[in-house]
This record gives C-alpha cells, structure tokens and sequence, in this order.
C-alpha cells in the first residue's frame, strides 16, 4: 500500500467520481482505476461501488475512509513540524451557520497569524450536513447546537448562546422582553427542528402558535432569515452576534425571549478517532476565539465548563 494510493482514494470518496478525481490529481482515468484496483485486491475488499453517475463507497470503503483520513491528516502534520518547527497541513471544520457567521471570519485570521502554514477550511453547513461531515471524519470537528445530533459524536457543550427575537424596528415589540407564548403568535422565519431550543420546539408544536402558523418561513439559510426581518415580512430567533450589526445600525430591534431562552452550542468531533495536533491547535483557537467574542459583547452567551 502506498500514501499516493491513500490520497487517490480519499479523493475520489470526497469527488463520488473517477472522471472528477482523475482532473483534479492531473492524472489519467485508466492509471486512477488501476492504483485504486490495486489497492482493493491488496485490501481483499471492494472499496467502491459504480453508479451510473459515479461511484459510491462500500461500507469498507467507509471504514477505510476514516482511517485514511487521519493517516494523511498525520503525515501532513509530521511534514509542518519538521519543515518549520511549525505546525501544518490541512485542517477541515464544519460550523453550523449560525456559528459560522459568529466566529468563521475571526477564527480563520487568528489561525492564519498563529499557524500561517495550516490550510484552514471552513465549511459553513446546515446541521444536518454538518453532523454528516463530522460523522464521517470529512471534518476534522465541528460545532452543533442540536443536542440530538451531537450525543451521537464525541462532544462536549462549550457555549450557552442567548437567543433573541430580532425584528423590523417598525414591527418589534414594545417593551423590554417578549415571552415565549407572545412569541410563537407571531409571523417567524424559522430555521428547522434541529436548530431551536427545545423549548421553542415544544412551545411551537403545542399549539401556542398556531394562529400564526400559515405565515411562518422556515428555511436554513441566515440570507432569507436577514432578509425577511430587513424587509418586515417576518422575526427571527437568532444569537446576538448572527444580526449585530443590523442591530447596531438601528435596522433591526433584538428584544430578550424571557425567561431567557438559550440554547447550548457543542464542540464534536468523530467517535474513535486521534485529531491531529493541527487540528487540536485550531480548536483551541476557535476556543480563544468564542471567549474573545463574548467578552467584547459581539456574542451574547457565556461560557461552559467541560463538565456542564
């Protein structure tokens, strides 16, 4: 077995086609079906499954998958240290997209100044994707606000995010909070199931809210949540720091959800696995990150201990 076969291999896992991956490593289709031919009747399993639209891994081909990952994912790491005395590589996290817009940006220039030769890449996901990313070992870890999703992996709360109504200045509610029950009556654009509090899930199935029902938008995508609150067509639920900026121009009004709706924010990462010490420096910079954000006010939260 030879590392040109592992990264061939994970190449054409990540591209579900031979034609794709053999463009991208700049070699030939027949040399590409041969090296993975050879690595199949090496292993005495086979890897891949063709489809009319490309291939798909067998179940051996996932368990292989993984292993590969963190083996190239070492080597590049190994490489960094020796070449620099710095660490290197390539480092593949998935944030969900309310997180993305907190803390993606930031993350990525202070990794950049710290380890200028780790090849950062962010990936801003649904949740669902997310979890698909971070299950499989695509993602070296992630961060999930569903709690469903994140026992399945190995993970661990890091923040408790605040959660506010965010409206159109000329739509938002009077006073200084807003209950839940007055919430839900309300026209929303609302992510779905796996991204709001159980409490507002349970608030929103159990008929407080339906009378406002028809006229709710749900749809995982801040764009249509920023733009229906922009143009008054509905309120959101969101963290502070996804429309701070809105609420700072005066374009839109962040009103509290008493008695303080919050929702915990998980640091995952594939069961079984060895992360990197790439991918461990990234983390805990994204850590550095997150309590920076929330003690500059740009993230309404706090910060949990590893046991909570």
């Amino acid at each position: 077995m030879e590392l040109r076969q592992l990264r061939y291999f994970v190449k054409i896992a990540d591209m579900g086609s031979m034609s794709r991956a053999s463009k991208a490593l700049h070699i030939s289709q027949p040399s590409l079906s041969h090296q993975m031919a050879q690595l199949e009747d090496e292993l005495g399993k086979p890897l891949f499954t063709r489809i009319p639209s490309g291939v798909l891994m067998t179940a051996e081909g996932e368990a292989f998958y993984r292993q590969a990952l963190q083996i190239l994912r070492q080597i590049d790491d190994i490489r960094g240290v020796v070449d620099s005395a710095q660490l290197g590589g390539h480092v593949s996290i998935s944030l969900v997209q309310t997180q993305a817009v907190q803390y993606a940006l930031p993350l990525m220039v202070k990794v950049h100044e710290l380890y200028p030769r780790i090849e950062l890449e962010v990936f801003d996901d649904a949740s669902s994707d997310a979890l698909q990313g971070i299950a499989s070992g695509r993602r070296d870890f992630g961060m999930l606000v569903n709690e469903e999703d994140a026992v399945l992996l190995e993970t661990r709360p890091v923040v408790e995010e605040q959660l506010f109504l965010m409206s159109h200045p000329a739509h938002a509610p009077q006073g200084d909070v807003i209950t839940l029950a007055e919430v839900v009556r309300l026209p929303l654009a609302l992510p779905g199931p796996g991204q709001i509090p159980r409490a507002l899930h349970d608030a929103l199935d159990g008929g407080l809210g339906a009378l406002a029902k028809e006229r709710w938008i749900v749809a995982n995508s801040i764009a249509i949540f920023r733009q229906a609150v922009l143009a008054g067509v509905a309120h959101a639920i969101q963290p502070w720091g996804v429309m701070r900026d809105e609420v700072a121009t005066g374009r839109v009004r962040a009103t509290p959800i008493g008695p303080g709706l919050v929702r915990k924010v998980h640091l995952s990462a594939c069961r079984g696995t060895t992360m990197s010490q790439s991918a461990q420096a990234v983390r805990q910079v994204l850590l550095a990150v997150i309590a920076q954000e929330i003690a500059s006010g740009h993230v309404r939260g706090r910060l949990l201990a590893s046991d909570d």
